[in-house]
């Protein structure tokens, strides 16, 4: 009986390491992310014996059910076969939602898997710094493009919400020591996704922000500090309309002049008129390139954006990227994304009212508290990206539930 234990425990280790390295390699290294993956996946077949099906929380089956069903829309779409083996073969990355939340069964184990992302944005952070350093700091570069470290800012607008949250509890704990690391990192977290000019995810750590500090701050302390940033803006109006990280969040609303927004409309409109041909079973997965390319021949698209945004268009287009989770979804899946949307909009309704509901200020409010901000800011990253898809912006948005699943299990232990 002994040795049945002990062999269980070391199997519960390399699930553990497993879920640590994962988190470490989160933003700093895909081949850290996907050997996590594997160690986490290997140990977590030991345990299978010890599911039952009535325990399964909901937001689990109601997954499995679009996962289940979305090879068989795939066979019927115009992607056929060829789209359903696709998504089959993509489902692995959903694997860390279902099995990491197996091994952080303790609130110590959550918070050091919490630090070790904060491990991970500090090497991306610190790898980008290096980078301008090599280019004698020309911070006109957009970090995004000069490295491939990290797919875009967007990931570290999630992540940055777990960095915010570490603060909160040390602060609150009186764990002050651990500012020392926490605060160099929020910083460079915060610059780094400045740098990366990327206007969706400014928007994304904008309302991440906005009900991080409305649901977690007092009345007095939300005041102060919306008192605070007007009068700061009021002080600084002549200074931040010039500035350029202004000016490039002002060209969202600017299609006229600016390109890259108008080829995403236009990406937008060509999905909405390719969805409307195939409602029920849409295109199948990475099959709508070529339909998004008929489109813009069909209606002379490329007459509308200027000569030199031609090839980024086209090259926009033979990616079958719209630049909007919603629509790339709505397009691939038909009628099924219907589903997939009612799915984000459960997750975000029980992460919020398990957010409300909690004792305030207490540990397990904050790591609620945290993946609300983390998913909201995921949906309105989908706005401008197709994060669904996307192996890093998608792994983010697992980590949020995956802390959420693992706090709520614990907190359901400790009635």
């Amino acid at each position: 009986m002994e040795k049945i234990i002990r062999y269980r425990d070391k199997i519960e280790k390399v699930g553990l390491a497993g879920v640590f390295i994962y988190g470490i390699s989160l933003v700093a290294a895909k081949g850290g992310v996907n050997i996590g993956l594997a160690l986490m996946t290997l140990s977590a077949l030991f345990f299978i014996k010890d599911l039952k099906l009535n325990k399964i929380e909901k937001e689990y089956k109601f997954l499995l059910i679009i996962l289940f069903l979305t090879p068989i829309f795939d066979i019927f779409s115009p992607g056929g076969v060829k789209s359903s083996k696709e998504s089959i073969s993509q489902m692995y990355r959903l694997l860390p939602l279902f099995i990491a939340p197996i091994f952080l069964t303790s609130k110590e184990r959550i918070e050091k898997f919490l630090y070790l992302i904060t491990g991970s944005v500090l090497v991306n952070c610190v790898y980008g710094l290096n980078v301008y350093r090599l280019a004698k700091w020309n911070f006109k570069l957009r970090y995004q493009s000069i490295t491939n470290i990290m797919d875009s800012a967007h990931a570290l607008v999630g992540l940055s919400f777990i960095v915010l949250t570490l603060i909160v509890l040390e602060i609150k704990n009186k764990k002050y020591k651990r500012l020392a690391y926490l605060l160099p990192v929020y910083f460079l977290n915060l610059t780094c996704i400045l740098l990366g000019q990327t206007r969706g995810a400014w928007l994304a750590l904008i309302g991440g922000l906005g009900i991080f500090a409305l649901l977690g701050l007092t009345r007095k302390m939300l005041f102060t500090v919306i008192v605070g940033i007007t009068l700061l803006i009021g002080f600084n109006v002549k200074n931040l309309q010039n500035n350029r990280y202004i000016k490039r969040l002002q060209s969202i609303s600017n299609a006229k002049k600016d390109d890259s927004s108008k080829i995403r409309l236009l990406m937008w409109e060509a999905s909405t008129d390719i969805y409307l041909k195939h409602p029920v079973f849409g295109v199948g997965k990475d099959n709508s390139s070529s339909y998004y390319l008929e489109y813009f021949e069909k209606n002379n698209s490329y007459n509308k954006v200027a000569k030199w945004s031609v090839p980024m268009m086209k090259s926009v287009a033979t990616a079958g990227n719209p630049h909007n989770m919603y629509f790339e979804n709505l397009v691939d899946m038909g009628a099924l994304f219907f589903g997939l949307l009612a799915f984000w909009g459960y997750i975000l309704y029980i992460a919020l009212k398990a957010t409300i509901k909690s004792e305030k200020n207490s540990d397990v409010y904050w790591l609620y508290l945290m993946s609300t901000s983390m998913i909201i800011a995921y949906y309105i990253t989908g706005l401008t990206e197709a994060s669904w898809g996307n192996f890093i912006k998608r792994h983010v948005y697992l980590v949020a539930i995956i802390v959420y699943i693992s706090n709520k299990r614990l907190s359901n232990a400790q009635k």
